[in-house]
């Protein structure tokens, strides 16, 4: 069977660009279009791996208007990815629709570093699809002190809002990072940026970081559930 890596989906064509000696191509999927990379063999799982799709994600973001990242990426054969695409083709549209023109600024809230150990020694990951959806809702409830002043400082520019709590880590570029309370992801227009920046720069210090824009991960529905 062929294989592909499937990187992330766009609702247009691009030409092939190379990116750290990959080569990506965009192949039509039913009704959207496959960002992907032909490989022999799946890619190895690892942090120099991670920041290279990382780097490869943000290229094709730089030169798309929506993309719908495939987090840590697909290996699948070609015919059982129009398969998923046509199962989820609702979902993958509402999501390029949302995301198109628009961009993610993610925001971390740090316990301070007197609190670290005792976090990690309290923390421990979900064991079950319905422990992981409740730790989901209750982060909701606990986000730090920062985040409502944050929030309303940027209120007119954010169109989407997720809220991750602390036991999920980036994909790959900060998993050494300890002591996160919780990570807020924004989605705003590509044009707001500057605006977003100037309005989060009172909020930034050592245990709030905030980055961005980057490709809009959070907002990505999984296409593989």
């Amino acid at each position: 069977m062929s294989h592909l890596y499937v990187l992330a989906l766009t609702s247009h064509s691009y030409p092939s660009l190379v990116v750290d000696g990959r080569r990506i191509e965009f192949i039509k999927v039913e009704n959207v279009f496959a960002a992907i990379e032909r490989r022999a063999a799946p890619p190895a799982v690892s942090e120099a791996e991670l920041r290279s799709q990382h780097d490869v994600v943000n290229t094709i973001f730089e030169q798309t208007d929506d993309l719908l990242p495939v987090r840590f990426g697909a290996w699948i054969d070609k015919a059982e990815l129009s398969k998923v695409v046509t199962r989820q083709q609702e979902s993958i549209r509402d999501a390029l629709q949302l995301v198109r023109g628009r961009a993610q600024m993610t925001i971390r809230f740090l316990a301070p570093s007197g609190l670290q150990a005792e976090d990690r020694h309290s923390r421990r990951d979900p064991e079950t699809g319905t422990e992981y959806l409740r730790t989901r809702r209750d982060a909701q409830h606990r986000m730090p002190d920062e985040a409502s002043a944050l929030k309303a400082a940027v209120r007119d520019l954010v169109v989407s809002e997720r809220v991750s709590p602390g036991t999920e880590r980036p994909a790959g570029l900060n998993r050494a990072r300890l002591g996160q309370v919780a990570s807020m992801y924004h989605l705003i227009s590509r044009d707001a940026v500057a605006a977003y920046g100037a309005a989060t720069l009172p909020f930034r210090n050592a245990t709030v970081t905030i980055s961005g824009p980057w490709p809009p991960f959070a907002f990505a529905p999984d296409p593989w559930l």
